[in-house]
């Protein structure tokens, strides 16, 4: 939970990329999600508009599995 919190105070603090890193870092290490399939290329080479496009399909992704989860939802209200 902490990783997801900093994720959206970055958000907060206009830090788009490093907040949808963290993002990205926290449903790629959650247990639930772990199997969903990761980015296909690594942060450095993705520009930070692919890299929220990419982050956001796999939260909705995630969603579809675990439509009751709040955090995902909450995510995703950051991320559009």
């Amino acid at each position: 939970v902490h990783i997801l919190s900093l994720g959206v105070s970055y958000t907060n603090e206009l830090d788009q990329t490093r907040a949808v890193e963290h993002l990205q870092h926290w449903i790629e290490s959650h247990p639930d999600f772990v199997n969903l399939s990761s980015l296909e290329s690594p942060p450095a080479r993705r520009d930070p508009f692919t890299l929220q496009r990419q982050v956001t399909a796999l939260f909705e992704r995630a969603r579809s599995f675990a439509p009751d989860n709040a955090d995902l939802h909450a995510v995703l209200g950051v991320l559009h």
